[in-house]
């Protein structure tokens, strides 16, 4: 009995520390990315709002779509001429990890150094969000 107390215990204190970090995804965040190769390539400042969709912030002129998925947020959407897609793991209270791929729209002027994949991690910042760039 003890053994199953304990265990419903654990369980019921480990769903209530993932459900925050989920509900907590529309806001401001700042991304930084890191090449495969282990360069650091960019940082960025995103709002995703509640209503599913985000902006960029600052740098680079950006827009799309995100929705959560069970531990994951799945994120696409363009900056600038370049599309970006990303699969994101929370991975505790304000912090989500995951691959990137980043890609030219124009395969006319597509170059390689525009078409890459990068780790990024991202960092809660704040429920409210700064305009758009």
């Amino acid at each position: 009995m003890k053994k199953t107390l304990t265990a419903l215990a654990f369980a019921i204190v480990a769903t209530a520390g993932a459900a925050p970090a989920l509900a907590q995804s529309a806001g401001q965040w700042s991304i930084e990315s890191t090449l495969l190769s282990g360069r650091s390539w960019n940082t960025l400042q995103v709002c995703l709002k509640e209503d599913n969709t985000w902006y960029s912030i600052e740098q680079r002129k950006g827009s799309g779509r995100w929705m959560p998925a069970g531990n994951h947020v799945l994120f696409h959407g363009a900056l600038d001429t370049l599309s970006v897609s990303a699969d994101l793991v929370v991975t505790g209270r304000g912090v989500m990890t995951g691959n990137v791929q980043q890609w030219v729209n124009n395969s006319l002027t597509a170059d390689n150094q525009s078409n890459l994949f990068a780790t990024s991690r991202w960092t809660f910042v704040s429920a409210t969000c700064a305009s758009a760039f």
